[in-house]
């Protein structure tokens, strides 16, 4: 990523498989460790990603990461992202006093994925007899959208009729008391609390 040519050579590729013209959000993950070599590493990128927009290969650059928010502060801190792209959720939402606001403090877009955890909830819905996992997939959409600074949910879906359950999460975005009482239920898990602290202590962190 520190080097241009094979950067942009990675994005050339990318949009061959796309068979696209310009990569709309392109998604870029440093790991601390790197800075550790090359202090300058993020300068680096930062100029890279500057390059990139000017040839017409990318509109948008994510800041991404999988050590810890204060990898995300520092890619925040460049300037040279449009967004960052995080895990988050109702039980891993740790960036949402930091990272977040530091974001709209730049006027970056926030794009969150995870919101389903790669399919964990459903064991939380299934130790507390949550049996509408529709219902609670609306649930966990819902509450990452509640937040103030979430722009996008990325999500993954089986088909067509998984998508537009879904969708029926924005109809309306009102937190309510039935919605807190189901969260609060969910929570006492063995699995959400597990899954919450293990987030806590930075396994999983992207």
């Amino acid at each position: 990523m520190a080097r241009y040519d094979l950067l942009k050579a990675e994005v050339e590729r990318a949009l061959v498989l796309l068979q696209r013209d310009c990569i709309d959000f392109y998604s870029i993950a440093p790991m601390a460790t790197a800075l550790e070599h090359d202090p300058g590493f993020l300068r680096k990128i930062a100029d890279n990603v500057c390059r990139l927009k000017l040839a017409g290969l990318i509109r948008f650059a994510c800041a991404d990461t999988f050590s810890g928010e204060a990898m995300y502060l520092k890619q925040i801190e460049t300037g040279a992202f449009d967004a960052i792209y995080i895990n988050f959720n109702f039980a891993n939402h740790c960036r949402r006093h930091v990272a977040l606001p530091a974001a709209a403090e730049r006027g970056m877009a926030v794009l969150t994925r995870e919101t389903f955890m790669k399919g964990t909830f459903v064991r939380m819905g299934d130790e507390v007899g949550l049996t509408d996992r529709g219902r609670f997939a609306q649930l966990a959409l819902k509450w990452t959208l509640s937040i103030p600074g979430v722009t996008l949910v990325m999500v993954g879906v089986d088909d067509r009729a998984q998508l537009e359950y879904d969708l029926v999460a924005l109809d309306d975005l009102t937190w309510s008391d039935e919605d807190e009482a189901l969260l609060t239920r969910i929570k006492t898990s063995t699995t959400c609390r597990t899954y919450a602290a293990d987030r806590a202590r930075g396994f999983g962190y992207g």
